[in-house]
Formats: C-alpha cells, structure tokens, sequence
C-alpha cells in the first residue's frame, strides 16, 4: 500500500469517527435523536466493515486473515445489537436479552486475537493446535451461561420484586468475574504471544505504540466502570469506544509489521535492481524501479502484444499478472552481438567456405546453448521437489537458534544436495549412452549414505560385482532410493540397500528402521513390509 493511500484511508477513517461523534453530541441535546442514533451507527458499522475487508487484502496468513475477518464481524455484530436495543426495542425482555449478548463479542474478540498471535511466525498451511479447541469450547459455554442468565443468575443478580429485569439495576455474580477473568486472561496472553515472537525485529518505540491504545482502553474501562462523569458524559458509549481503541491497537500492529501483512512492497519494488514495471489493465504504470525508464502508452501497449526492441542490446517484455502487466527489460548485447558479427560475416568476407565456417560456428555455439538449456531444464524438473525442500530446509537453518537443531538440519540438506548432485551425474550420462556400470550407482548411494552418516544413522549397502546396467534403471532405483530416504529422514535409524539381478532384471532390497510411514511407496513394482520396526 503506498504512502499516500495511508494517509487518505487514515483521514477518512479520522472523518468518519468525528462525523459519528457529531451524531452522538446532536442526539444527546434531543434534535434528531433517533435519526442522529441511526447516522452514528451506519458511519461505524461502514467503518468496521472497511477495515474488515481491507483486512483480507493486507494481511498475508491465511488464518490470521480470518481470525481478523471475524474480529471485524463481531465489532460489526455489536454496533447492530447495541443499536438495536437503543432503539428499536422497548420490551424488558428483548432489550435484557439484547444486552447479553454484547457478551457474544465481548467474549470472543479476546479468544480470536489470541488465535491470532498463536498463528504469527508459523507457515501458511498451519493450523491451530488441538488444545486450542478447548479455548474454544470454554468461550462457548461462557457465552451459553450468559444467555441463561434468567433461568440461574449466576452472571447478573436482580432484585426481587414485581418489576420488569433491566440493565439498569443488577449487581455481578461469580459468572460475571469468570467472563471478566476470561476477557483479561485472553488479552494479556495474545498481548504477550505477540511481542514475544517479535521481540527484537522493531524498536522500543515501535512497541509502545500499540501499547498506547491497551493502556488506553485499561483506564477507559476503569473510569467507565467506576461511572466517572466526565468519561461517561463526553465517552459513554463503550461498545464504539472498545471497538475503536481495539482496532486502532490491531491496525498498529499491522502498521509495524506485528502482523505480516503485503504492503510496503512499492518502496521495495522501486529499491530493486530489475528494470521493470506494473501497471493495471489500461497499461498506466503504477509502480516504477529505480532502473526503468519512463515509456510512453502506445509502447507498453504495444509490448502486450508482443516484445517491443528498445535499442540495439534491449528487448522490453510484458507478462500479464493479476489486476495488469508487469513489463521489464532483457539484455540481449550477446544476441546481438552474434547477429552483427554474423552480418558482418555476411557482407565483408568474400569466400563461402570461410563464411560457411563462420555460419557453422555460430549455430554450434547456439545449439550448445541450447542443449545445455535443455539438460539443465531436464536436471531442474526432475529435481524440482528436492530443490523446493531445500530452500525450506535453508530457511529453517537461518530461522533456528538451537545448535543440535542446525546440525540436524544441516545433514539433511547435504542428504539432499547429494541426491541433487548424483542424480544430474546419471541425467547427464543418460544423454550419453544407454548403459552404465553399476560401480557408477554405487558411486551415487555412496555419496547419499556418507551424508545420511551426518544425521547419525547407520548406512550400508551390496551391490553385485561390476556388470552393465540400463541408464534408465539407475536412475529409477536411485530415485526410489532417495523416495524412501526424503519420506524417513526425519526418524532415520538405519538403513541397508542390497542389489541382486540376471541379465534382464533387477531385484532391489532396501531395509530401512524408521518411525516414518512408509508404505506410501507401495505400489505395482514396490512391495512394502515392516517387522520389528524395520
């Protein structure tokens, strides 16, 4: 989000908190009250469902997104009931009924935020832990003994009579304290989940900010509770005032990074080193990098359609990508570069031989580029998911503190950088001949067993004395070699690999003690079996 959208979005949002403020001062002096009521209620619901749903397009983990989405919800829930019971109810019942259930998001607001924090720093697919479930069902049954209240009392206490039951007169029981504690309890704790995982990623003042708009909601709810005139006379109304200063708390949060969210990419973007550019679907440029020229329309128009040359060593490019394009620049000075050289070829150098050879050098350079192109596409797609769990496995590494942890770590990416290695040594081969010798596997799992030695298991191998074997059949048993040491390496113990076969087949045994399932290798050429843990 750029800086100018900030800025707009704050001053509206500033804007429509004073415009609802206005509302209330004019309804509280009886000129339009009613409709003043109704103006203060619409501006608000439209304000937190604005920032509900500016929530879904910022914040980057699924599930935080959510838990956010329904905080937004159920301060959108409450600003209708509170609503609802101000005005539009007048029987005792609905209007007591109404005001219990202001304990609906009062209850749950505090649960999600929590939900939230334990979800911060984990990956996108992650999921709440089961204990969390019984948060869960412990706010259900708060709720559930609130709704009750006129059957028990034990949340609310009134006084005897004929009289209807109001929210006016009533004192607290033990129910009313377990929800207190509850709501404290459910703040404090996802107040310290969250700094503590970002603690050291921001500075001191980055922190307080946040902090202000907790402390300010604790005196708040101190001087509403003990009916101090002035709050209760300029801010009496604590349903917005709590909504207000807890949306200002989680929109700090978002602000400084507390919550990881997809803004701040344009001050990235225009950092970069890349010469490129996004514009929307009408081709207007939205974000610039610092290395990419200023274009007219008509040629980013015409780049859509296809690759437009800027000068003799630039290609300019256009992808299309979601809500635009993205244009950028190649370098083509070596292309070029041949193109001249073999023009120049063309025009100057009188004898066709000699221009034969130079024509017959340039297609041998390009088809070697080619073929080199093609060999390592081919290494990159076989190896695509190896390379995708080492960049996990390297992020790990970086991400953790604990030295057993980073040695662990360690070993399985040389397990597989290993696989990565010895497997393009096979590919490249394969382009060669048809056969190889099985000393070359050997060769393979050798390398792979001495890096599973680092993670402490104990590794050996039998392979049958030096005879050919199909290129083709090496790569598949020492892919499904490595299939089966990816799905166990977390809990390896031990493994042995025998290779036993005729002429025209290949028998292979591999004994492998692990916690790990491995049967989902198990299929028309795989048998799996398991005994005694091996």
């Amino acid at each position: 989000m750029k800086t100018d959208h900030v800025t707009r979005n704050t001053l509206i949002s500033l804007s429509v908190v004073l415009l609802a403020y206005l509302s209330r001062m004019i309804g509280m002096y009886g000129y339009q009250s009613v409709l003043a009521e109704y103006t203060r209620s619409i501006l608000y619901i439209f304000l937190f469902t604005a920032w509900g749903l500016s929530v879904r397009f910022r914040i980057v983990h699924s599930q935080v997104r959510r838990c956010m989405t329904l905080i937004a919800g159920l301060m959108v829930f409450w600003i209708f009931v509170r609503t609802m019971k101000y005005t539009l109810l007048s029987d005792p019942t609905a209007v007591r009924l109404s005001w219990y259930l202001y304990y609906f998001p009062l209850i749950f607001i505090p649960l999600l935020c929590l939900f939230a924090a334990m979800l911060l720093g984990e990956s996108d697919d992650s999921r709440l832990p089961r204990p969390a479930m019984l948060l869960f069902i412990s706010a259900s049954l708060l709720l559930v003994m609130v709704l009750t209240n006129d059957f028990h009392q034990k949340v609310f206490v009134f006084p005897e009579g004929p009289g209807p039951w109001t929210s006016e007169v009533y004192s607290y029981s033990f129910g009313y304290w377990m929800v207190l504690a509850w709501t404290i309890g459910c703040a404090l704790a996802a107040l310290v989940m969250i700094f503590s995982k970002f603690r050291g990623k921001c500075s001191r003042r980055m922190k307080a900010f946040p902090l202000l708009f907790l402390f300010l909601l604790m005196a708040y709810s101190l001087f509403y509770y003990i009916r101090q005139p002035l709050v209760m006379f300029l801010l009496g109304d604590m349903t917005v005032v709590s909504c207000l200063l807890l949306t200002a708390f989680l929109e700090s949060c978002i602000r400084f990074h507390m919550f990881p969210s997809n803004t701040g990419y344009d001050s990235l973007f225009r950092a970069c080193t890349v010469a490129a550019q996004i514009s929307d679907p009408s081709c207007s440029v939205l974000y610039r990098s610092a290395t990419a020229p200023v274009l007219p329309g008509p040629v980013l128009r015409q780049a859509v359609s296809g690759p437009v040359q800027l000068d003799r060593d630039t290609l300019f490019r256009c992808s299309p990508i979601r809500g635009g394009y993205v244009f950028w620049q190649e370098d083509v000075s070596e292309l070029a570069a041949v193109m001249e050289r073999l023009e120049e070829n063309r025009e100057t150098l009188s004898e066709r031989n000699y221009l034969a050879r130079q024509n017959y050098e340039a297609r041998r350079q390009i088809n070697s580029l080619q073929e080199k192109n093609r060999l390592y596409d081919l290494l990159q797609k076989s190896t695509a998911r190896q390379n995708n769990r080492l960049l996990s496995l390297l992020d790990a590494y970086e991400a953790a503190e604990d030295h057993d942890l980073r040695l662990r770590l360690l070993g399985q990416i040389a397990v597989l950088g290993a696989y990565v290695k010895r497997c393009g040594n096979l590919l490249f081969i394969q382009q060669q001949t048809e056969s190889v010798q099985v000393s070359e596997l050997s060769f393979a799992v050798e390398e792979s067993l001495q890096s599973l030695r680092l993670l402490g298991a104990e590794c050996a191998y039998s392979f049958p004395e030096e005879r050919p074997l199909s290129t083709d059949t090496a790569l598949r048993i020492y892919g499904f070699f490595e299939d089966a040491v990816e799905t166990a390496l977390d809990d390896l113990h031990s493994l042995w690999l025998h290779l036993r076969g005729t002429e025209d087949r290949v028998c292979v045994r591999l004994e492998i003690e692990t916690g790990a399932d491995l049967s989902v290798l198990a299929g028309s050429e795989v048998i799996c079996a398991e005994e005694d843990g091996v």
